[in-house]
């Protein structure tokens, strides 16, 4: 009795193989039949006219903003730094300015996160920056420039430290100038940590 036992279970694991073996062939004819299909239809899309149209330009969007609003009141940041309340008018002649603006226009700005960059002087480096590398010196286009800043950094300097007299202001020796390239150029969020910069301007 006990050899017949033993065939019967022996035949019906064989059929329980066969039939998961054939179910696999089947599976794996079905997927090669789609996978050639798909090769097929994607044959059919790089030959149609639709496929040849030219590449739309990608628009770079501005961030969503996630400043305070209007209405909302900013908060105060501790610092003991004296506010800068007074403007210069005519702070440079037209003649230089238009200078400036000629000059500017010759160069050759780096396209950065939206916008475009260029940076005289001493390197300014922060994340994300193309324009810290190999930084040229400070053109003789914006020396007057450099000059009248730097004249009215130590004239405002003075006038609010003036218990300091032994305290020089501050040179202004770099410069890096952001160029907007239309409607879609933007400047990212960011912030800026530096001691030198107000922390409420």
């Amino acid at each position: 009795d006990k050899p017949e036992v033993t065939s019967h279970k022996n035949e019906e694991l064989m059929k329980r193989i066969e039939d998961k073996l054939q179910a696999l062939t089947e599976s794996e004819t079905t997927f090669q039949t789609q996978l050639n299909s798909l090769g097929s239809q994607i044959q059919d899309l790089k030959a149609s006219p639709q496929s040849r149209a030219p590449p739309v330009a990608e628009k770079h969007s501005p961030p969503p903003h996630t400043l305070l609003q209007p209405d909302q009141p900013t908060p105060h940041i501790a610092h003991d730094q004296v506010p800068v309340t007074e403007i210069k008018p005519d702070f440079i002649l037209t003649t230089e300015s238009d200078k400036i603006t000629a000059f500017l226009q010759s160069c050759s700005f780096e396209s950065e996160n939206g916008h475009s960059v260029i940076s005289f002087g001493n390197p300014y480096h922060y994340t994300g920056s193309k324009s810290s590398k190999n930084v040229p010196p400070i053109p003789e286009e914006l020396k007057p420039l450099f000059d009248e800043m730097n004249k009215v950094q130590t004239e405002l300097y003075n006038k609010c430290y003036p218990e300091q007299p032994h305290l020089t202001a501050p040179v202004i020796n770099s410069c890096l100038i952001n160029r907007y390239d239309g409607p879609d150029s933007h400047l990212p969020n960011h912030s800026d940590r530096e001691v030198t910069i107000h922390p409420e301007s």
